[in-house]
């Protein structure tokens, strides 16, 4: 009856009471320490100290733990809790579901990773022992995996409903690279497992403060919290499938990388998603990535796990505005950023042969920066397809510019790649901003000297650059090696610096480390322009050989257009080719190692720098000046060359070689337009490293322009013509220049020399032609008193053959 019944619970609890409180009283649980620790240290290479167990039966089995620490083979500790214990309600054990929680209460753990790398939390698992096993078949082994994957285990009804639960509070977690010098630590980590089960969806949630630097470049601070659940499905008591779903909250963690990257408390951080795993398959049933305003979104399935997995995976993006992320990455608010972008990628196939596919999409990209009038626009996409790009695609649109980019590679180890450049015009005049990135560059070249002066102690110029050495690192990469690539050229029109060039196109190769250009041309200044190009990059110096074809350059117009590289030189229409070669990109060593031979044409010519009518007048009043001590006659004449008049020439020709740094024209000849210029002709010699002038040249006076032809002088009586002029040839005298290109001085020593030359032979002429006068005249003169009329006729004849006259 009811009462018996009553009092049978009664002695029961009665009992339960009595053995809680008298079996810890008779049962030594600390006696199991010693066997316990012992057995640990055998499996570890460490040491595990446990304080004193103590067990408790009011409610519960409790064993408390007076203490545990955990050290490595160093010494070092690795885990150390003060208050530490185990509890298995007595209520899960009567209904059928053991509960067996471990709780820690403000542990301290602490990784290290060692200067060799190693962590000492792996250090801690002791190898086991090697054992040679017999070899067997691969028929055998695969047989083998085949039942142990159809094999399916069958658990006692008490297993699959006993449950674990871990429980860390307040823990303090430290890790430290010794050979990076990271240092970062979690403050009030919490972790709790609830019902780790195979019958019941297991809880794990975490909340933690951290607080992490990498000295003064890196900062990570603030709470993480993370929430996940596993939940075991069975049919009957066979294992069918495991579900997981989890949240990691970010949201209001602080990271910072000073002047490159902040996120602020608040900023959306999540990842969340879906996973399960049978032994058919794990699945991706949902991943989602959000940062900011970006949201990466991934599913998927990997089937046949264990034997021949095969993948089936894809990731989306939403589309990524550009311009929010300001806020996080400081730099780029410069640039007021826009437009957006979007990625989808799949992964598929056997994971001995996988196949992949990924887009990516630019939309109205737009940036400011310094130096740009206007921001132009980018719309764009890659597509890449297992081991190549399929598809590369972008447009770039600008006040008065369009350029097209165009192209595909093939094989990421072996790449072969083939570009495209096309566009119907390029106004660089109206995007870019050439004078203020000038000016910005020459600041930055200024400070830089500056600084580099003050760290020296030195006024001296810093050392420039080794661009030899810097290719280095391409000529060991061995991808570098196996790259092939092709690059074409189409473009309609472009200006820029007020240069425009039209119909530019050509082709450039890639291969075993040696870049070509095939053909490239351009029409510019009225003229067309036709070069090709082989650099060899392999060698440690490179070296290159090339030609270079110019017909009817329009030199003049090259000048106004602040072509600054003619402005010192000649104006006119050029025919010009040449061909050499060379080696270096450093810019002495190159010029010391260039030779090239070739010939030019100027039609239409002017000297931009030499004055060939002031340097010949110079040359004839210095001349006459010093010849007057050997003429006295020319004494106080001079000549004067009319001013403010353009020399111009019909033609300047001369073919030329460079080699040891210098430019050398053996054969310069200027011939000048009828009565616009002075003739000359020679040698020619600039110096390429600091622009040196060395001429010697022959100057004449063709048309009589200097009107040194037209100086005559009376010698002892007689008057002597174009004193200056050989036998009635135009007047000629050589000269020499020298100092620079750019401001040429002239040296006119040997023209008094070689004028007095000449006008001491026409006073000797002029002389010995007065003699004869005077004595054919007396001669005639006795011939018409003295000879009888029949003989004056005959002495007529006679004086004309001995006097020509």
């Amino acid at each position: 009856d009811m009462k018996k019944l009553l009092i049978a619970f009664g002695v029961f609890g009665a009992l339960l009471v009595a053995a809680a409180g008298v079996v810890p009283l008779v049962v030594d649980v600390d006696q199991y320490r010693p066997q316990l620790v012992e057995l640990a240290n055998q499996k570890i290479d460490g040491k595990l100290e446990l304080g004193k167990l103590k067990l408790s039966l009011w409610g519960q089995i409790r064993v408390e733990v007076g203490g545990l620490k955990l050290t490595d083979s160093t010494g070092s500790p690795v885990v150390q809790v003060e208050d530490a214990y185990f509890h298995l309600p007595f209520s899960s054990i009567f209904a059928g579901s053991p509960l067996l929680t471990f709780k820690m209460q403000k542990p301290s753990v602490h990784v290290i990773k060692n200067k060799s790398g190693k962590l000492n939390v792996m250090a801690l698992l002791r190898s086991a022992p090697k054992t040679e096993a017999p070899a067997e078949s691969e028929v055998q082994a695969k047989e083998k995996r085949s039942q142990q994957t159809s094999a399916t285990i069958a658990l006692p009804a008490i297993a699959t409903r006993a449950r674990l639960g871990v429980e860390l509070s307040h823990a303090e977690l430290s890790y430290q690279d010794q050979l990076t010098g990271v240092d970062a630590r979690v403050q009030d980590f919490n972790l709790t497992l609830k019902d780790i089960s195979l019958s019941r969806p297991t809880e794990m949630e975490i909340v933690a403060q951290l607080d992490t630097k990498l000295g003064k470049t890196f900062a990570v601070k603030g709470p993480v919290r993370m929430h996940a659940q596993a939940r075991p499905e069975f049919e009957g008591q066979k294992f069918s499938k495991a579900t997981v779903t989890f949240l990691l909250n970010l949201d209001d963690l602080e990271i910072e990388i000073p002047g490159v990257f902040q996120k602020k408390a608040g900023v959306l951080a999540k990842v969340d998603g879906t996973l399960s795993s049978s032994e058919a398959q794990a699945a991706i049933e949902r991943l989602n990535f959000r940062f900011h305003n970006a949201e990466l979104t991934a599913e998927g399935k990997i089937l046949n796990v264990v034997q021949s997995p095969t993948v089936n995976l894809k990731l989306d993006s939403n589309e990524i505005e550009f311009a929010p992320w300001v806020e996080l990455v400081p730099m780029l608010k410069a640039y007021e950023l826009g437009g957006s972008a979007e990625l989808h990628a799949a992964v598929n196939g056997p994971a001995e042969k996988l196949t992949y596919q990924a887009a990516v999409r630019v939309k109205k990209l737009t940036a400011k920066a310094p130096g740009l009038k206007a921001q132009p626009t980018i719309d764009g996409e890659i597509q890449v397809v297992t081991d190549q790009i399929e598809k590369i695609s972008f447009t770039l649109k600008a006040p008065g510019t369009e350029i097209r980019l165009t192209g595909k590679l093939a094989s990421f180890l072996s790449p072969r790649v083939e570009l495209q450049v096309s566009s119907p015009g390029m106004d660089l005049d109206q995007l870019v901003d050439f004078q203020a990135r000038a000016a910005a560059k020459a600041a930055q070249a200024k400070s830089s000297d500056a600084t580099a002066s003050k760290a020296s102690g030195s006024t001296a110029p810093a050392a420039t650059a080794d661009l030899d050495a810097l290719l280095e690192p391409l000529r060991k990469n061995p991808i570098a090696a196996r790259t092939t690539a092709t690059l074409g050229v189409n473009i309609k029109s472009l200006k820029a610096m007020n240069v425009a060039m039209t119909d530019l196109s050509g082709r450039m190769t890639f291969k075993d480390l040696t870049a070509t250009i095939d053909g490239f041309g351009l029409k510019i200044f009225d003229g067309s322009v036709q070069t090709s190009a082989t650099v060899a990059l392999k060698p440690q110096v490179p070296t290159y050989r090339f030609s270079l074809k110019v017909d009817d350059l329009e030199l003049k117009k090259a000048v106004e257009s602040q072509f600054s590289i003619l402005k010192n030189t000649v104006l006119g229409q050029a025919d010009f080719k040449m061909e050499g070669q060379g080696s270096s990109f450093n810019t002495d060593r190159a010029i010391g190692s260039l030779s090239a031979k070739g010939s030019m044409k100027i039609s239409k010519a002017t000297l931009a720098t030499i004055d060939v009518g002031k340097m010949a007048g110079e040359a004839l009043n210095k001349a006459i000046e010093k010849l007057s001590d050997k003429v006295p006659a020319v004494k106080g004449k001079s000549i004067k060359v009319p001013g403010g008049r353009e020399s111009r020439f019909e033609l300047i020709s001369s073919d030329f070689t460079i080699g040891s740094g210098k430019f050398s024209a053996p054969n310069f000849s200027a011939k000048a337009e009828a009565n616009q210029g002075i003739d000359f002709s020679g040698r020619t010699t600039v110096g390429l490293k600091d622009m040196s002038l060395d001429t010697a040249w022959e100057i004449v006076d063709t048309y009589n322009v200097t009107k040194a032809y037209d100086l005559s002088a009376e010698v002892a009586g007689t008057q002597v013509p174009h004193i200056l002029s050989d036998k009635g040839k135009p007047v000629r005298f050589p000269v020499s220049a020298g100092c620079k290109v750019v401001a040429p001085c002239y040296s006119y020593t040997e023209v008094p020399e070689f004028l007095a030359k000449v006008a001491l032979a026409n006073v000797g002429q002029a002389a010995t032609g007065r003699a004869k006068a005077e004595i054919q005249k007396k001669a005639e003169e006795f011939i018409r008193k003295q000879a009888p009329p029949s003989l004056q006729e005959a002495a007529k004849g006679l004086t004309k053959k001995l006097f020509g006259r």
